[in-house]
């Protein structure tokens, strides 16, 4: 449904199936990003950070919700709150941070 622009409908669907719109789900994120619903995603990216053991990705998915969805302040906490937790992954990191300081963030 939320390929074809029925967002409503699928939010029944989820709420009917799961009790929330907010499912980890991979093709539902990959529908969320298409639909341009950032909230759903930056909801379903929070999520996932609340979970043990985050990945480096799920930063760098979150941050990318929030550049999009026009919070770059957002994106570069999340970012620079990575930076902390994976120091190894400093230089993608850091790429990423002047990207969304610069507005040339790419998906």
């Amino acid at each position: 449904d939320f390929l074809v622009g029925e967002n409503a409908s699928a939010r029944e669907t989820l709420l009917t199936a799961f009790g929330t719109t907010t499912v980890d789900y991979q093709v539902l994120s990959i529908a969320y990003y298409h639909t341009k619903d950032y909230a759903s995603l930056i909801a379903l990216g929070q999520m996932r950070l609340a979970q043990p053991n985050p990945s480096p990705q799920m930063y760098f998915d979150l941050a990318s919700a929030y550049y999009y969805g026009g919070q770059s302040e957002k994106a570069l906490e999340v970012m620079q709150a990575a930076l902390k937790v994976f120091p190894d992954n400093a230089a993608d990191i850091q790429r990423a941070i002047t990207e969304i300081s610069s507005s040339t963030l790419s998906p």
